[in-house]
């Protein structure tokens, strides 16, 4: 079978010779879709030319050695068959025959054209509104295990625009639990994951930005969060984290933290919502350190922390790191879509709270070792579930509160009539 975008046949012009193109071949199947890895790549060419459409491929144009051949030949019927024929922009139809060549000739194939860019989406069709999501952009910070599986599930939702931030490469480690495979060993995870993207939607616009945050990228982040409509923050630096939540709360800009804990039995989610929820700095000052392994010094979180650093094996570590996924992907989603009408809306009442935690297992030395098992149990805390929390915005919050005057009254200073701290 030869497959191509309706687009890419209908592209010819009466009067062009042809148009060169490169066919992918995978197992029995001639496609130019994608820009995948192939055992094999093929050179072919579209020729438009009416007469041809019904001659046999042993009488096509040739073209060098081009081993695969597709004729576009237009047909002026009012009605023609499916499969190989298609509306032309400038009317009529068009009929699209193929042929590949193998060592004893020419020989006919059939032929898919695939109308690519007008029904990419329908499939959404009354589940979820895409023209609402078609303008915004997302900032995806970190492409990790949790990282790179929440930008698969935002592209398959339609999300049309992403920014892409990472300065890590993809190494052998990363594989077991990354959407990415040994393919892309050595290679930045922001390209690979723009290339993934655009194998599911070729029209995505992705911008890559190969660095880390810190207080010399700080500008470069400012802007990216303004450009964004959401930002989605997977690291596992509490630096990073740090500066992107105050960024991101002077720029206006919801953020969601997520991340996995040690071997990841368990892991959370944090949305921030400016002047509405707890900020990530609230919720360092409120958290037991651990529960919260960026609270740890940077020495000790290395080995206790789930990252993308090697960590000790864990089966299943994939399947542990899925939930935490789903639960950020569905709170983004939720954040895109807020204010519009759709058969989302009811969670607005479910995911109330801004942070959620899930437990795989009750791991040793943990403040979970001791719940009950799961069994059959419907009441309590249990492994293999995700539960909001409660959480409330510190009132002397360095990031989000009035920091100010709580130093002031732990210092003894007054204030004016005019709110300014004054010297008593």
């Amino acid at each position: 079978m030869i497959v191509i975008p309706a687009g890419d046949a209908a592209s010819a012009s009466p009067g062009q010779a042809g148009r060169d193109v490169c066919f992918r071949q995978i197992d029995d199947v001639y496609t130019t879709m994608g820009d995948h890895a192939a055992p094999r790549t093929i050179p072919g060419v579209v020729v438009w030319d009416e007469e041809m459409a019904g001659a046999e491929p042993e009488s096509w144009p040739r073209h060098g050695s081009e081993t695969v051949r597709l004729v576009v030949g237009q047909d002026n019927r009012p009605s023609a068959p499916q499969g190989d024929w298609f509306r032309l922009p400038c009317g009529g139809r068009a009929r699209v025959r193929g042929a590949v060549r193998h060592d004893s000739g020419w020989a006919e194939d059939s032929v898919r054209l695939i109308p690519l860019e007008t029904d990419l989406f329908l499939p959404f069709a009354g589940i979820l509104e895409v023209g609402w999501l078609a303008h915004l952009w997302v900032l995806v910070i970190a492409l990790g295990s949790i990282g790179s599986s929440v930008l698969m599930d935002l592209v398959k939702s339609a999300i049309r625009n992403v920014l892409l931030l990472d300065h890590d490469r993809l190494d052998l480690h990363n594989v077991c639990r990354h959407q990415a495979d040994i393919r892309d060993l050595g290679r930045y995870k922001t390209k690979v994951m723009a290339d993934l993207a655009r194998s599911k939607n070729p029209y995505i616009n992705v911008r890559t930005f190969e660095t880390a945050v810190s207080g010399e990228t700080i500008g470069l982040v400012r802007e990216l969060v303004r450009q964004a409509s959401l930002v989605v923050c997977t690291a596992d630096s509490r630096e990073c984290r740090l500066l992107v939540n105050q960024i991101c709360l002077q720029e206006g800009r919801t953020v969601i933290f997520s991340g996995a804990w040690r071997r990841a039995y368990g892991g959370q989610v944090l949305r921030v919502r400016p002047g509405v929820s707890p900020c990530y700095q609230c919720f360092l000052l409120s958290t037991q350190e651990d529960t919260e392994v960026s609270s740890l010094t940077q020495a000790k979180a290395a080995g206790l922390v789930y990252t993308d650093r090697p960590v000790p094996v864990e089966p299943g570590l994939a399947i542990d790191i899925s939930p935490i996924s789903q639960m950020t992907s569905r709170l983004c989603l939720q954040e895109l879509l807020r204010g519009r009408q759709t058969t989302l809306r009811s969670l607005d009442q479910d995911l109330a709270a801004d942070r959620y935690i899930w437990l795989n297992r009750r791991e040793a030395g943990t403040p979970f070792e001791g719940i009950e098992p799961l069994g059959c149990g419907v009441d309590g805390l249990r492994v293999c579930r995700s539960y909001g929390v409660a959480a409330e915005r510190v009132p002397h919050c360095p990031a989000c509160g009035d920091y100010a005057s709580f130093l002031a009254r732990q210092y003894g200073i007054g204030g004016d009539a005019s709110g300014n701290a004054s010297q008593q």
